[in-house]
């Protein structure tokens, strides 16, 4: 292996795939994944989602340096003292994220001031201690991914589902996403219990 090679995985041991999300209670995380014995859905080859991975996730942040993460925390940590949970409705579950490049199995919910306004806060404080990531152009929706294609199989399918879930956030997570050959691991960083 040249050094140049050597160099380049040593700085990639150094950074971590970060994303803040919200944890789901377990219980709406089983009946959301009820949807794969749908028979519209059933048939594709679909990798679905884990139960335990199943999240909302409200800001992604890409490869950060490790030393970058108590920054992170910090920004987390300042942002949700005046977060007020809301409850988050979980309304549809249909394919996505665009009708010309459905890939997901996703839910998705009804737009949330609280969670919105959140987020507007982790941005401001995340860029006030130098974090730096790509945002997000398209406005923020709520959504949870149930599974994604392994190919384009769902391309011009119609699948549309009314499901109507809610619950009150309790907890906002700061988790690293490690990419596998199985499929993506998410590892717990810290936990950042809500004030309900």
């Amino acid at each position: 292996m040249s050094p140049l090679a050597l160099i380049q995985i040593f700085l990639i041991n150094m950074k971590k795939r970060l994303f803040i999300a919200f944890t789901i209670p377990e219980d709406i995380k089983k009946d959301l994944l009820s949807c794969q014995e749908d028979k519209k859905i059933k048939r594709f080859n679909l990798r679905w989602q884990r139960l335990k991975n199943l999240h909302i996730t409200l800001l992604f942040l890409g490869w950060q340096d490790e030393k970058k993460i108590n920054d992170i925390l910090f920004a987390i940590q300042k942002s949700f003292l005046e977060f007020k949970p809301s409850l988050i409705e979980i309304v549809s579950i249909s394919l996505g994220p665009k009708k010309e490049n459905q890939r997901l199995v996703w839910a998705q919910g009804k737009q949330n001031l609280e969670l919105e306004n959140l987020r507007k806060m982790l941005i401001k404080n995340l860029k006030e201690q130098n974090v730096f990531f790509q945002e997000e152009k398209r406005p923020f929706q709520i959504h949870i991914t149930l599974a994604r294609a392994k190919g384009r199989e769902l391309l011009g399918i119609d699948f549309q589902k009314e499901v109507f879930f809610t619950f009150l956030p309790k907890e906002l997570v700061l988790f690293e996403s490690i990419l596998k050959k199985e499929g993506v691991e998410y590892r717990i960083i810290k936990t950042f219990n809500l004030k309900i």
